[in-house]
C-alpha cells in the first residue's frame, strides 16, 4: 500500500472493480491484484458480498468473503464466526482458503443462519500474525 492517499474517486473505481456484476463473485475476490484488494489495507477486517443468482430455474444464493483474523502469541486456533442474514433457504456448503500456507481452516458448523469456522496453525508460532481468510458459503 502506497503513502499516497486515495481520493473518494480512486477508492469508488477500486470498489467498483472488485464488486462488478461478472458471473463469479469469489473468483472476482480473490483473483485481483494485491494492491486492488480492500483486504490490502491493514485497517479493514473483514469485506463480504452477498448475491442471488438465477440458474435455469434454480436461485443460487452465495455468500463470499475476506475476513483478517489477528493470532496472538500463544493462540493456535482463532475461531471465525459469520452471522448469514437473512438465513440462506438452505445449509450452505462452505469453501474456506487463507492466504498463508501453514493455516488450516475447517468448518465446525454450516447453519442457515451462520458459519463456524476454526483456522489452526503450528504450536511453534509465537508471533503475532494476521490471515487472511477467504469464505464462500453457497445454498440452493
Amino acid at each position: 500500500m502506497s503513502d499516497t492517499y486515495e481520493t473518494a474517486d480512486d477508492i469508488e473505481a477500486r470498489l467498483n472493480r472488485l464488486c462488478s456484476d461478472t458471473e463469479d463473485a469469489a473468483a472476482n475476490l480473490s483473483d485481483c491484484s494485491e494492491e486492488d484488494s480492500l483486504m490490502a489495507d491493514p485497517t479493514i477486517s473483514q469485506h463480504i458480498i452477498r448475491m442471488q443468482k438465477k440458474q435455469s430455474s434454480v436461485v443460487i444464493d452465495t455468500l463470499t468473503g475476506s475476513f483478517r483474523c489477528r493470532f496472538k502469541p500463544t493462540q493456535t486456533v482463532y475461531v471465525l464466526h459469520i452471522p448469514i442474514y437473512p438465513p440462506m433457504k438452505s445449509v450452505p456448503k462452505v469453501e474456506t482458503v487463507c492466504d498463508q500456507e501453514h493455516v488450516v481452516a475447517r468448518t465446525t458448523q454450516a447453519n442457515k443462519f451462520g458459519l463456524r469456522i476454526e483456522l489452526k496453525r503450528p504450536s511453534n508460532s509465537g508471533d503475532n500474525e494476521s490471515v487472511i481468510a477467504e469464505v464462500t458459503a453457497s445454498s440452493t
